[in-house]
């Protein structure tokens, strides 16, 4: 591994550190429109996500394309692991926007994120 890339269990540290958050706002968002499609509700919490790191609530178009680009690619099958990829996808959106990500950190650190989900909510 490149000796300058963030390690993978600094990822992992941010997604435990997340995960309360993420209960708590996907129940706050249930709660407040139980009809949301699946595709709008990842939406919201990845710009939550976005946001929270990044203090900037409105995200610039590109993000917006991203975020579109990568919901589309998350399997629903397992709704708690696409959910929360969008939320901590949308944290480590934000970390970028404020240099605290490198842009070649921020694959690797986006298919951590997913396996974290993947085995948290595991079926």
């Amino acid at each position: 591994m490149d000796s300058k890339m963030v390690p993978d269990e600094i990822i992992l540290r941010l997604c435990a550190q997340i995960l309360p958050d993420f209960h708590e706002i996907r129940q706050e968002l249930e709660q407040f429109d139980p009809e949301m499609s699946r595709h709008a509700f990842a939406v919201t919490l990845m710009e939550f996500g976005r946001g929270r790191m990044s203090g900037v609530d409105e995200p610039e178009e590109k993000d917006i394309v991203f975020m579109n680009n990568y919901i589309d690619s998350l399997n629903f099958d397992n709704a708690g692991a696409a959910f929360f990829s969008a939320y901590s996808g949308g944290c480590l959106m934000g970390l970028a926007s404020i240099n605290k990500l490198r842009p070649e950190d921020f694959s690797n650190a986006l298919q951590v994120s997913e396996n974290f989900a993947l085995k948290e909510f595991r079926r």
